[in-house]
């Protein structure tokens, strides 16, 4: 009997535990349902929803998940759009309803013909000019250059910016943007500002020419600057001083590094920029008797 009792008494607490526990759990909050808003006709948006984590949402019913609280499509057609606020798992908030569907159709807009551009200097590049737009947008290792350029601007040059590397991209805007939308970005370029300060660094001057002469013969000798990075170095003048330093009684050289033959031997040119004097160079040219 006693037992009896003893197997009630835990079938009661056991049943008192699952009631207090029932009764104890808080049933989650619903998030409040999305209100879809036309921005245009590829576009809607909708306000953050409190306590959302993301949103789905349905387009054509397929869905997909995303954290913005603004959708666009992209290619021409009739869409239906639907959007559900997400609740954090384990949280005491629930998925939210689905939104009612906001209906876009949508027609693409072709875009201008992207810009071609081409070097011209050191500094600067061009390109022709793309029917149908009002202006042209220069973005600079990735961020457009204000103001936007006119129809007629078709240059730009990057004397005003600061040393270092500069990607340059054009892209051309549209004088109707009803027919048309603004071009891809063109190719890139690249074109790069040498500080003065590390000429020295990464300069290097190199003399080039024949390496004989015969006697009563000229050669006009040549200097390039060159860049350990391949930077164009078109921009730095290249006066410079030539002066024979072995062999004076072989032959002359002139300031333009016109080098004429007077009797055979072994001359040594010394070559010294003007402006900065750490570039130099020496070249060796033997004079030799003319053949008859």
């Amino acid at each position: 009997m006693k037992k009896g009792i003893k197997v009630l008494i835990l079938c009661f607490a056991a049943m008192l535990a699952v009631i207090i526990s029932a009764c104890g759990k808080v049933e989650p909050i619903e998030l409040s349902t999305p209100v879809l808003i036309k921005v245009n006709d590829s576009t809607i948006s909708w306000e953050a929803v409190e306590h959302a984590v993301a949103y789905d949402v349905e387009v054509n019913n397929v869905v997909s998940r995303q954290t913005t609280t603004e959708y666009q499509v992209s290619t021409s057609g009739t869409y239906v759009i639907k959007v559900k606020a997400i609740a954090e798992l384990d949280s005491d908030y629930k998925d939210s309803v689905w939104s009612d569907g906001l209906t876009l159709v949508y027609v693409e807009v072709p875009k201008l013909s992207a810009p071609v551009i081409e070097k011209t200097s050191y500094a600067s590049i061009k390109w022709t000019k793309v029917e149908g737009a009002k202006g042209y947008r220069v973005y600079v290792n990735g961020e457009a250059q204000t103001p936007d350029l006119a129809a007629n601007a078709t240059a730009f040059n990057i004397l005003y910016l600061g040393f270092g590397i500069h990607k340059l991209q054009v892209q051309a805007l549209p004088s109707d943007a009803t027919q048309f939308n603004p071009s891809n970005l063109s190719n890139e370029i690249s074109l790069e500002l040498i500080d003065p300060l590390t000429f020295e660094d990464r300069l290097s001057l190199t003399v080039s020419g024949s390496e004989q002469i015969e006697v009563g013969k000229s050669v006009t000798y040549t200097i390039t600057i060159n860049d350990k990075h391949n930077a164009d170095t078109s921009f730095l003048v290249k006066e410079s001083t030539w002066k024979i330093i072995e062999g004076e009684d072989f032959a002359t050289v002139d300031n333009m590094g016109k080098v004429t033959a007077l009797e055979p031997g072994e001359v040594v040119i010394r070559v010294v920029h003007k402006v900065y004097p750490f570039l130099f160079d020496e070249i060796t040219i033997v004079i030799v008797e003319a053949e008859e």
